[in-house]
């Protein structure tokens, strides 16, 4: 058997295992995540905030609040970047995590934050960055069922 049809047995049987794995998660199982950024102002030519959200329908299980920035000289290393995130608990009150990044030389700063909660329909979840004690406009992405 040559290596193409090597490759292309192997292919055949991956998609099936994939597909019957695929087949045995309950309705509704999938895990989402989407993810937001908006520009901000900062030491690079290039910045912004972004957030990106782990969970499925409602329920969060984790976000990432990050300050991205670059030059043409390419990446910029950015400290102590305040992570804050904001948002509706599914019982209507308000929810906030505060963080602050360690150091990068790569221009992403970054906090995860766990939150394994429901959030309310409809309801946004926000972050903002604060470096060199400026504050960015609010990235946001919006929770639906």
């Amino acid at each position: 058997m040559g290596i193409g049809m090597r490759v292309a047995r192997w292919l055949s049987v991956a998609v099936v295992c994939a597909g019957s794995l695929l087949a045995m998660l309950p309705a509704g199982a999938a895990v989402a995540s989407a993810k937001g950024c908006t520009g901000r102002n900062g030491p690079g030519a290039v910045n912004s905030t972004c957030i990106t959200v782990q969970g499925s329908g409602l329920h969060v299980d984790s976000v990432e609040v990050a300050m991205n920035s670059t030059s043409p000289g390419g990446p910029v290393q950015l400290c102590e970047v305040g992570a804050d995130l904001t948002g509706t608990l599914a019982d209507h009150q308000p929810f906030h995590r505060h963080g602050q990044s360690r150091c990068s030389k790569v221009g992403h700063a970054y906090v995860e934050f766990p939150v394994n909660l429901d959030l309310a329909p409809q309801s946004l979840l926000c972050a903002t960055t604060t470096f060199e004690g400026r504050t960015a406009s609010p990235a946001c992405e919006k929770i639906e069922p």
